[in-house]
């Protein structure tokens, strides 16, 4: 039961979350629905009306969108503190569950594994039994000719043949029957291809968050697919040459997964996504150890997998994606092409992170402009839980200061201070990062009064790891 008190506001409850999803024609059909289906249900009708008329933004009005204003609404009277409101509250849990109703309702309109299966235990149920066994087989036959493969085939397979097996209606002791042996095969394909997904998941997570974890059985999996050429698939095929670039990351790896990829390969795209990413996590490792060059490759990567159109295959444009689209771009200098990639893209980042994705874009943008007061601006308020962009805001902040140090001489030790506390506090960003960011305050630090520049120069080339090496650099060269 939905759990409202008097005053609560019901733009924060999850009902009017669910609403605020639906379009304008969705809600209109939600309506119909509800009238059609529940037409006895008169205060869950009342209630859907009263929230339908806030749609589909759902801003509230005064108190329009509290629980009392909607008391009054369905009941026709005011609620006093006597009031008993527990059958509103029900009646509010109830609106939920039909609404939750229409939308299992529409999935089962679409092409799905799910919608099926729940098609296969209704025919089952009516003991249909030819209707359910050759249901089955055409569910198998539509997998098995699809043309783009997902992760999840051989296990729907799987299932298919258990139900098809273990139906009461077929001789189990046929001799010519083979559907165990199948779905064994099936078994053991999946159990192949999600033991090397999950594994090159752990083992990049080894090396980017420094967790330790133990894989069981990977050599015998490796064995596995060997002895039954299952190399020939494509998911097993890339997420084999996936684990060499995490476990070996050299070049030659990065450039064989690279062109697999880059022909865009007939599985899903969501599949496809995951191995863009081990990509940009190898240039990346390269690019945070001083390897400039990778900074053009890494852009590169992204162009490809821009045009591929994967990056917003869960709807949404992935922010840190974003900004590093911005990050490698203003460093090569490209600022036509970022104003064009953040027009086209802007409008598909979440909406709830939107905001401060566009304000560090942009800071960096200026910062790069050389309107440091503008990027400034920017970083001020920029307040996120993404370690990332917080990271990435005080880096833009605390050159900003050195460029503008005339204007700021009395702060900018200041801002010193608070960010090697920052990076030395914090619990959860790579050592090496912090190492870097270290660093790089050291050099800083000495720009802000020059002694020796040859020593300064030595001294940045030979610290390892370091951030922003490019400009540290150029800030030296600078000196007289």
């Amino acid at each position: 039961m939905v759990k409202f008190h008097r005053g609560i506001d019901l733009e924060k409850t999850k009902i009017i979350r669910l609403l605020r999803t639906f379009s304008k024609k969705e809600l209109h059909d939600l309506d119909n629905f509800l009238k059609f289906h529940f037409s006895t249900k008169y205060i869950e009708l009342k209630i859907f009306e009263y929230l339908y008329s806030f749609a589909p933004k759902f801003k509230p009005a005064d108190r329009a969108l509290y629980i009392d204003a909607m008391h009054n609404f369905v009941y026709k009277k005011e609620m006093t503190k006597e009031t008993k409101i527990i059958n509103l509250q029900n009646s509010i849990s109830d609106l939920y569950s039909y609404i939750m109703r229409y939308l299992t309702w529409m999935e089962t309109k679409t092409f799905s594994f799910e919608s099926e299966v729940i098609k296969l235990k209704a025919l089952k149920k009516r003991n249909l039994k030819n209707d359910y066994l050759g249901h089955i087989k055409r569910i198998s036959n539509r997998i098995e000719k699809k043309k783009q493969k997902e992760f999840w085939d051989p296990l729907h397979l799987l299932q298919l043949k258990d139900m098809y097996y273990y139906s009461t209606e077929i001789e189990k002791l046929d001799n010519n029957s083979n559907v165990v042996l199948e779905a064994m095969n099936q078994l053991d394909h999946f159990f192949a291809v999600a033991k090397l997904k999950y594994s090159c998941e752990l083992l990049s997570r080894k090396n980017l968050l420094q967790e330790q974890h133990d894989i069981n059985l990977l050599e015998e999996t490796q064995e596995l697919i060997q002895k039954n050429k299952w190399n020939n698939n494509k998911l097993i095929s890339l997420y084999s040459k996936a684990l060499n670039l995490i476990t070996n990351a050299e070049e030659i790896n990065f450039e064989v997964l690279k062109k697999e990829i880059s022909q865009n390969p007939p599985i899903e795209k969501r599949e496809l996504f995951i191995f863009w990413l081990y990509l940009f996590n190898y240039t990346a490792k390269l690019i945070r150890q001083g390897d400039t060059s990778k900074i053009k490759q890494s852009f590169n990567l992204y162009k490809i997998g821009l045009k591929q159109n994967i990056f917003t295959v869960d709807g949404y444009f992935p922010e840190i994606l974003f900004v590093n689209v911005i990050n490698f771009g203003c460093t090569l200098g490209v600022h036509r092409e970022l104003t064009q990639f953040i027009n086209t893209w802007g409008n598909t980042l979440k909406p709830k992170v939107k905001d401060h994705t566009l304000s560090l874009a942009y800071a960096r943008i200026h910062f790069e402009k050389n309107k440091f007061e503008d990027a400034l601006k920017f970083c001020k308020d920029l307040k996120h839980k993404n370690d990332s962009f917080d990271l990435q805001s005080k880096m833009i902040e605390i050159r900003s200061y050195f460029e503008l140090r005339e204007k700021y001489k009395k702060k900018i030790y200041k801002k010193c201070e608070q960010f090697e506390k920052y990076l030395k506090g914090h619990k959860r960003l790579h050592q090496s990062i912090i190492k870097g960011g270290l660093n790089f305050l050291i050099i800083y630090r000495s720009l802000l009064n020059p002694k020796n520049k040859k020593a300064m120069i030595k001294r940045t080339t030979t610290l390892k790891p370091i951030i922003a090496k490019e400009w540290l650099l150029s800030k030296i060269n600078q000196i007289d």
